[in-house]
């Protein structure tokens, strides 16, 4: 007699939890560091990057909770960077966040493990994306790095017209998927958005936790270091 399934969908976050938005990100940043000059205003790439991934960070809680929109994150993201320099104007700010955006778009590093683990889900799980991530580069990313065909629905907050943590994306990801609550499982490396938010609307979480990080003020239904432990749950 086979068991039924605790879980028979799986949501998964998209960025640093299967595509490997770290590494894509840097390599794509020095190509744009080179091309734009940056060295002219910083000391170093290393220096340069360390401002920009605290700025970056910034912003992206802040559009997470709903106090930035779409446009000021993707204006600001340079801007403020060069603003003390009088380097860049908004407008050509906007133009090296877009050639930004175009080649990480295309970058194709996953995070080790995570091809091998959706074979293996493929075909005996409902897979589905919910993702933060603008729908100008999300598509393109999925496609790019070999992920795309594995989904059945890729939920863009863009779409849902809300963010992460908000429950409100992961009752319009429920629906859109045809799924119900106590079946479902959100995958996710962030415990603020993905892990939260998933808790919130009654969804039991895995939290990806490559770098072991301290749990703050919730626990996660679970927590894994690798992504390929994910099968260890499910099985």
């Amino acid at each position: 007699m086979t068991m039924k399934k605790k879980y028979t969908n799986l949501f998964f976050d998209l960025d640093d939890t299967l595509w490997d938005t770290a590494a894509n990100s840097l390599e794509s940043m020095k190509e744009i560091y080179l091309i734009y000059n940056f060295e002219n205003y910083y000391s170093s790439f290393d220096n340069f990057y360390t401002v920009y991934l605290k700025h970056n960070n910034r912003l992206w809680d802040q559009y997470s909770k709903g106090l930035l929109k779409k446009e000021e994150l993707t204006r600001s993201r340079f801007y403020t960077l060069f603003e003390k320099h009088n380097a860049f104007s908004i407008e050509k700010s906007e133009q090296i966040n877009s050639d930004y955006m175009a080649k990480t778009s295309m970058k194709r590093k996953t995070i080790d493990g995570a091809i091998d683990l959706l074979n293996k889900l493929n075909g005996e799980y409902k897979l589905h994306i919910i993702t933060n991530g603008f729908k100008e580069v999300q598509y393109t990313k999925l496609k790019q790095s070999g992920l795309y065909h594995f989904f059945d629905q890729i939920i863009l907050s863009d779409e849902a017209g809300v963010n992460k943590p908000n429950p409100k994306i992961f009752d319009y990801a429920l629906k859109k998927a045809n799924a119900e609550k106590e079946e479902s499982l959100m995958i996710g490396d962030m415990l603020d958005t993905d892990i939260k938010g998933a808790h919130a609307c009654g969804i039991d979480q895995v939290w990806f936790n490559p770098h072991h990080q301290e749990i703050k003020d919730i626990k996660p239904t679970y927590e894994i270091s690798r992504i390929d432990e994910l099968m260890k749950i499910l099985d």
